[in-house]
């Protein structure tokens, strides 16, 4: 089956306001388990301001990088000529259903367009993935490091693609698609305000997922047969964990 693996980088986290500066997108052959083409290039035109000093400071990417990048919507629209080319079943994106397609969405509402490869069935090998046990770190580096090798460039969008990728080949992919379409539930973190970076420390949003607001909580969005382990890690941490959706 051909998949296309998809990572971003951009100013911040905030998926409603922030910018994306780079795409990597590896169309990827799950049966031979290796990549058939790959796609990298910055966006132009993101005006770099001081708040995002922590952003760059992670991804290394600097600014006047981005003057020989190409405009977002050339970039998303030869997105959706390799899904027609290869006809690509899949997007992939580690976290993707927490941040890569949220915020991807984000700039193409912005862009007042719409996108094929935003609206394919998405596996995200940050849940997705049939672990027959919970690993220590769901990150992508430690996924890596488990599997016996390094990501040499992390927080660069094509080689956290191809290390996402080659994590992902490890396992059966019917199994992985068959885990992925486990549905999602939003859980709430009961915590007050002086023990709130405990909800934070469990990556824990307040208010806010995605474009949906939930007033006055600390809102997580987790696969449902995730949601017992993510109650025990907070009743470790001294809190509970409950589903509210």
């Amino acid at each position: 089956m051909i998949v296309l693996g998809y990572d971003v980088e951009t100013t911040g986290l905030d998926t409603s306001k922030d910018s994306i500066i780079e795409v990597g997108a590896v169309v990827w052959d799950t049966d031979q388990k290796l990549p058939i083409d790959i796609y990298s290039k910055f966006i132009s035109g993101v005006e770099i301001k001081p708040e995002h000093k922590e952003a760059m400071d992670v991804n290394g990417i600097k600014p006047e990088w981005l003057e020989y990048g190409y405009c977002l919507e050339e970039v998303f629209c030869f997105l959706d000529h390799l899904c027609k080319k290869y006809d690509v079943k899949y997007l992939v994106a580690h976290n993707g259903a927490g941040y890569d397609v949220p915020i991807s969405i984000s700039e193409a509402s912005r862009l007042k367009l719409e996108f094929d490869f935003l609206k394919l069935p998405l596996i995200d090998t940050r849940y997705d993935l049939p672990f027959t046990k919970e690993p220590k770190s769901r990150s992508l580096n430690h996924l890596a490091l488990d599997q016996g090798f390094l990501n040499p460039f992390a927080h660069r969008a094509v080689f956290d693609v191809l290390t996402m990728c080659r994590v992902m080949s490890a396992f059966d992919f019917d199994k992985i698609v068959a885990h992925s379409k486990i549905p999602w539930v939003i859980a709430r973190a009961l915590v007050d305000y002086d023990n709130r970076e405990k909800a934070k420390e469990m990556r824990f949003s307040w208010e806010k997922i995605g474009e949906e607001v939930f007033p006055k909580c600390w809102v997580k969005k987790i696969k449902e047969d995730q949601l017992e382990i993510e109650q025990n890690k907070a009743s470790q941490k001294g809190f509970k964990i409950v589903k509210i959706k």
